[in-house]
């Protein structure tokens, strides 16, 4: 089940962003050909943009593919390493609770707020995935913090190096 989910998540992720790139390509059309400049595609691509942006996130973090600058981190002996890691997960956590948090606050002022080009459905929907993308990691970091190890990536992905 967990490797449909994940399969899933990269499908949307790059159905965003051939849907992104149709509407880019559909704007050029319509403007340099037709003369005519649609109005909805600039909105829709920024929308796709932004999904697309937190899913990659949410991938690249699941698959520990995050940036650390790791100078001190190295010199480490392994026992201070593990201390080191729970300490990060923690604060990571924290974090991303408090951005969940903020998040949401963030969707309720933008409900009433209508992107117009797109039918009048609410600006909030820019702003959702965040509360996602913000509530999984939270739970990720504090699933990290309670076993002390960092999730390892999904089996048979990562390993063809």
């Amino acid at each position: 089940m967990a490797k449909k989910i994940l399969k899933l998540e990269e499908w949307v992720t790059v159905l965003c962003f051939l849907a992104s790139l149709a509407a880019i390509l559909w704007q050029i059309f319509s403007r340099y050909a037709l003369n005519s400049p649609s109005t909805w595609t600039e909105e829709l691509s920024r929308l796709l943009y932004v999904y697309m942006a937190c899913l990659g996130i949410h991938m690249s973090q699941r698959e520990n593919l995050h940036v650390r600058i790791d100078i001190l981190y190295n010199l480490f002996p392994a026992g201070l390493k593990r201390i080191a890691d729970r300490f990060i997960s923690v604060l990571l956590c924290a974090a991303f609770c408090y951005l969940a948090y903020k998040s949401v606050s963030v969707v309720q002022r933008k409900w009433p707020i209508p992107l117009v080009t797109l039918g009048g459905i609410s600006s909030s929907f820019l702003y959702v995935n965040l509360v996602v993308l913000c509530s999984t990691l939270a739970l990720r970091f504090a699933v990290e913090t309670v076993s002390g190890l960092p999730s390892p990536p999904p089996a048979g992905e990562g390993d063809s190096e």
